[in-house]
This record gives C-alpha cells, structure tokens and sequence, in this order.
C-alpha cells in the first residue's frame, strides 16, 4: 500500500504501516515487484489535477488491473468532469476533501478486494472529452469576454462537459473596483468581466451544484457580504440571451461616452483685470 505524503495525517500513515511517496517514479520499481498494489495520489488543487491523471492512467496502461488507484481530495479542487476524467484514466476511487481519514482506510480496504481493468483509450483523447477547451483565464475585457464565452458554449453545447455563466450584482456601497480585487480566478476555463455595473463570471466546466463551491474558491470574501443579487444561467439559449442583453449595455455605455463632450468654463478676458477701488 502505497500513499502521497499529503493524502493523510503522518499519523494515519504510520499506524497503518503504509509506504510513503512524494511522486509516482519513487514507487513504480516496487509496484513492479507485488503481485497487487494501492496507490492513493493526493489532489490539493486543480493544478494537481491533470498531473495525476496523468501518472493514474500510465500506471494503469503498465500494470493493468493488479494496480488498484485512489486518489484523496485536500481541498475542494474536483469537478465533475475531472471526476469522470480521472475515473476513466483508471482510478477506481475519489475521496472528497470533507471525509475522514477512517472513510479513507475504508476506500482503501474496498480497493484491495476489488479490480478495474484499464481503458482502451489513449491519454489525449481522453483528456479531450473531458477537458474545457477555453484555454483563458482570469479578467477579461468584455468584447474578449463577449467573444470568447459565445464560441466556447456553440462548441461544446452538445458534448458531455456542461457550463455555468454567473451575474453578481454589489451592493451599491461597494465599488466595483472593490468586488472585482476580491476575485482570483486561476483555472484555466473560468473568465470573468466587468459590464453595465456587475461582475460576470462564466464557468466553462461546471454543474449548478457545483457554483456555490466555486464562487467560494474564486471570491478571498464571502459573496454575500459584496454582492446583494447573484443570478446563475447554466442554458445554452439563456447564456446566449444574457450575453446579447449585456453587449447592448455595453454598446450603450461607449456610445454615450463618445457624445459626451467636457463644457469649458468661457471666461470674458484671458487675464485678471485690475480693480480701480477708487471707482468701486
């Protein structure tokens, strides 16, 4: 039994006699050598996520069904698709962040009585149905928004991966300067911009029950405490509606600054003039 460093309390590890790794190379010599074998990776954030996919499904293409692979959530970083993706790279089970370490023992227990043969399909492909194709990330002008958001869902509309586009409305005691320092997207697929006095964010690999925990991940504050509407479309023809209405108020909002001109103050000389006090 073989398990990452950052999957359990050095505690759990050491009273159940499991062996420790930091990366699969340190352990693929001795998995070689056992009849069977339990590997659990460790996922801490969706950074890990393609990486031990990666290590699961080669192991698996090299060791078949004698190699039994979990993986440990640390944070809550997995998504429905990375769920279905790992699943089918060979991992037979995923432990959410929220579980215990006794649930983990029993996960582990489960795998060594069962076995999963690997896919027939190769890494890329694999990855490709699983995986957003929106390779951006993070603030985006609106027509790159508008853009980007409209191509993105007209491709993968009828494929397996589905989609969330979320509105955030402040309160009008925050400026949107403010609302918009609280947000840090960082995975690759998730864009936000600012439009007609609202934050809009669009999720391009995302269920409904999965945006609570999302916008928890993305927001350094809670969103209630910034935000006094939030209006999530997860719709083809909704997206599509809300984005035409937004680039009408941002086509509005252009416009209107062109015509505005700044009103010079005309003054009736281009100097002071001396005031005779002797004639006041």
């Amino acid at each position: 039994m073989f398990i990452h460093n950052g999957a359990a309390s050095h505690h759990f590890i050491t009273a159940h006699g499991y062996h420790v790794f930091s990366c699969s190379s340190e352990i693929e010599t001795s998995v070689s050598r056992m009849q069977d074998a339990v590997i659990v990776f460790n996922c801490q954030g969706f950074h890990d996520i393609e990486h031990v996919t990666q290590q699961a499904f080669t192991l698996k293409q090299k060791f078949g069904a004698s190699l039994r692979v979990l993986v440990k959530e640390s944070k809550p970083c997995i998504r429905y698709n990375d769920f279905h993706m790992l699943i089918n790279a060979g991992v037979q089970s995923i432990i959410e962040h929220h579980r215990s370490d006794s649930v983990l023992f029993d996960q582990i227990r489960l795998a060594s009585l069962t076995k999963m043969d690997s896919h027939n399909i190769d890494l890329p492909t694999l990855q490709g149905y699983f995986q957003s194709p929106l390779m951006h990330s993070g603030i985006q002008p609106f027509d790159d928004f508008f853009n980007i958001t409209n191509d993105v869902i007209s491709k993968i509309q009828h494929s397996q991966l589905e989609f969330a586009l979320v509105e955030l409305i402040p309160f009008s005691s925050v400026p949107m300067s403010e609302a918009t320092s609280y947000c840090k997207l960082k995975r690759k697929g998730d864009i936000a911009t600012c439009v007609n006095g609202r934050l809009v964010l669009f999720f391009s690999s995302l269920r409904l029950y999965e945006v609570s925990q999302a916008l928890s991940n993305v927001f350094t504050v809670a969103t209630n405490e910034i935000f006094s509407q939030t209006n999530t479309l997860t719709k083809h023809d909704d997206i599509v509606a809300k984005l035409h209405t937004l680039n009408q108020h941002h086509l509005g909002t252009a416009e209107a600054l062109q015509n505005t001109t700044v009103k010079k103050t005309v003054l009736s000389s281009s100097k002071a003039i001396k005031v005779d006090w002797e004639m006041v």
